[in-house]
This record gives C-alpha cells, structure tokens and sequence, in this order.
C-alpha cells in the first residue's frame, strides 16, 4: 500500500477549493501536520488488522497547481508518492506480510494523483477525483471528503474503500490456506493541511 494513502494526501488540495476562486492556474505549498493520520483496514476469516503510515515520512512541503472549471478544481500539480516501507501494521509477520502483498521490493512506492474536486455538497463535503497507483496499475476513485475549515489550518477527512483484486494483488493465505486475507480494504485518513 506504499503509495496508498494516501491517497489520500490529495485531500489537503481540497482546502484550496475554499481558498481561491480564480480561473488561471495558480501554485501552492501544502504541508500535513503531526497530527494527521492514515490507516489501512482489513480483515481475515479469523481477525482484523490495521497499518498506520508514519506521518513523518511527509513533513515535507508538496507543490500543488490547481484552477478553477466551471464550479469544479482541476490540477496538474499534486502528486503525493507513499513510502510502502513507512507502514507499520503493529507486528512483525504482518509488516512483512503487507510488503509481500504490496510487492515493495519491486513497487516501493505507491502515488496518489489528486485530479479535480467537484463541486461543493455543502459546506463541509466534497467529492475529489484521484488516480491511485499500486505496483504498476492505476484505477480512477471518486471519494467523499468531510473538510473543516479551522483557524489556521484544515482538516480533511474521509474513508476510501479498495479491492485489492483491482491491482493484481493476492491476500496472503496461512496455515496451509485456512487463514484467508479478504481483498477488501479500507483507506482512513484525517488529515491536518496547513498552507504554506
């Protein structure tokens, strides 16, 4: 999942949406604070899991171009790439399991391409357009996105669901296939955007 989540990074673009109303194309920094989180959610016939992204593999600041079509934001410059090593599942054999899945000695990223963010539902949702690609293979999501708009930042919430089957990927099997990975996933982010 290196370049998961993300995916969902692309959400801090979205406070943009609230910022700037212009129809060239303009250039921003963005930045996620300490407090944002990504998680990846699964399960087996047997129990759940969960890997957390260590946040701190992003403090740097990511460049993003963005203008307005129409009532929509469309971009060309926000591509967030994640580090498949950066995930930490709480256990060594499912750490090691989920960078088998995620082929990171092939794939040691996973990118997140955010494409346009549509028009408003109200003020606090959105649905963003991005590209995810995992070892290779990109496939187009539409996501819903809670944003709060605070003092002096932004914070972007919201819950990606994937199969991993999308990608090519085959869940691991244990204990001679008794113990089965389902190929659903679920990609929780809160995110905490400050612009730079």
């Amino acid at each position: 999942m290196n370049n998961i989540k993300y995916f969902l990074i692309l959400i801090f673009c979205i406070g943009s949406f609230y910022a700037f109303k212009s129809p060239d194309f303009k250039t921003f920094k963005a930045f996620l604070t300490s407090e944002s989180e990504l998680v990846i959610k699964g399960h087996s016939n047997v129990n759940s899991f969960q890997c957390q992204y260590d946040i701190t593999e992003l403090s740097d600041p990511i460049t993003i171009s963005y203008k307005m079509v129409g009532d929509n934001l469309s971009f060309s410059k926000a591509k967030l790439e994640l580090n498949t090593l950066s995930f930490n599942c709480g256990h060594k054999g499912i750490n090691k399991d989920f960078k088998k899945l995620l082929k990171s000695d092939e794939f040691p990223k996973i990118s997140i391409d955010l494409i346009s963010a549509e028009n408003r539902i109200n003020d606090s949702e959105l649905f963003v357009m991005v590209e995810i690609t995992i070892c290779g293979i990109t496939k187009p999501y539409k996501v819903l996105i809670q944003v709060e708009k605070r003092n002096d930042d932004l914070l972007v919430c919201g819950t990606l669901p994937l199969d991993i089957s999308d990608f090519q990927l085959e869940p691991p099997k244990k204990m001679l296939g008794l113990v089965k990975v389902s190929n659903e996933i679920v990609i929780d982010f809160s995110l905490v955007v400050v612009k730079n």
